[in-house]
């Protein structure tokens, strides 16, 4: 039993490239383009190759034994010398395990973070009454107001952390929340207040 190729004799095959539709030449037998017919191959030769080409090229009927003795001895070299590539499981567990033990920090910090951010209002409430009942000169004026300062700089940044677990907690459960979260942990970072009653307070000059 045999098939119709087109060669030109010296090794070289007609094959039809699947990208342009276009029949070119090959070396390797397997890929060369078969008919079960003379006239189909010589149809093809006559008009759908090049005349350049043409001239070397002919029909020839050939064994499809030798194709499959080709194909098997390829298919061997190919599998049998070929490398085994590493699975990604361990990497994939690897970063879920990280990505988990993340969260579970989170977590934790989140909990630290309302002790603390519990603490630091209970000592601003302190202060505030401190200075309201107070008489202070210029020095004692100062220190109360960087004290007062301090804790709600320390406040605004207890606020803001707890707002950004808050939010990676939130994000698992929307893609498109979890993907927004660079920017949204931006917006956080650089966040400005917005004057509610004496917005002169915060004109520039």
């Amino acid at each position: 039993m045999g098939v119709y190729v087109i060669t030109n004799q010296k090794g070289s095959y007609i094959h039809k490239d699947s990208n342009s539709g276009k029949y070119v030449s090959t070396k390797n037998l397997k890929e060369a383009a078969q008919w079960s017919s003379f006239v189909f191959a010589n149809k093809i030769l006559s008009n759908s190759i090049s005349k350049k080409m043409r001239e070397d090229y002919t029909v020839q009927l050939i064994s499809t034994d030798k194709i499959v003795e080709k194909n098997n001895i390829s298919i061997w070299n190919d599998i049998g010398v070929r490398n085994v590539t590493n699975d990604n499981i361990s990497e994939y567990y690897f970063n879920i395990s990280n990505f988990i033990n993340y969260l579970s920090c989170y977590n934790d910090r989140l909990k630290e973070l309302q002790t603390e951010l519990s603490m630091v209002d209970k000592k601003i409430v302190d202060v505030e009454h401190y200075i309201e009942f107070g008489n202070f000169n210029a020095y004692q004026g100062w220190m109360c107001f960087k004290m007062l300062q301090n804790l709600l700089r320390q406040r605004r940044n207890y606020k803001n952390e707890i707002e950004v677990i808050q939010l990676i907690n939130q994000s698992f459960t929307n893609k498109n929340s979890f993907m927004a979260l660079p920017q949204r942990i931006s917006e956080i970072k650089n966040k400005c207040y917005t004057p509610r009653a004496v917005p002169e307070l915060f004109k520039i000059g």
